[in-house]
């Protein structure tokens, strides 16, 4: 039940949000004391599922293949923020190309490493070091 409640307090949280950058709203978020270095809260807003019929799937799978290529290049033990950082900078991307919308896109340093033991450093792009 611990996830329900997180994923219910990012909900709300993430409602509350008036920025139209997602790098901006996911650190506000990921800075939040009940979201762990680690864990399924990062995995809760997607939107979309294989069950969908408003072809929403498919567009959310290219999204998700693009994502999924750069977190391969990069390799590495789990990260939650820098998967975070990877899937928001190809969500603008892809969102920015093929929606009427255009978010901001700034850029990223991660400040989450030290407390992240399995941080690649260096070979992590979003790195400040």
């Amino acid at each position: 039940m611990r996830c329900r409640r997180e994923c219910n307090l990012i909900i709300d949280d993430c409602k509350k949000i008036t920025s139209v950058n997602p790098v901006k709203i996911f650190r506000e978020i990921a800075n939040k004391d009940y979201v762990r270095i680690h864990g399924p809260e990062h995995h809760v807003l997607n939107g979309t599922g294989p069950l969908s019929t408003d072809g929403s799937w498919g567009r959310h799978m290219e999204f998700s293949s693009a994502a999924l290529a750069k977190m391969a290049e990069i390799n590495g033990p789990r990260c939650c923020k820098r998967d975070g950082f990877v899937a928001l900078t190809e969500a603008v991307r892809f969102i920015n190309a093929n929606y009427d919308v255009t978010l901001e896109m700034s850029e990223i340093k991660c400040r989450f490493s030290p407390r992240n033991a399995q941080c690649i450093k260096e070979r992590c792009p979003y790195f400040v070091g």
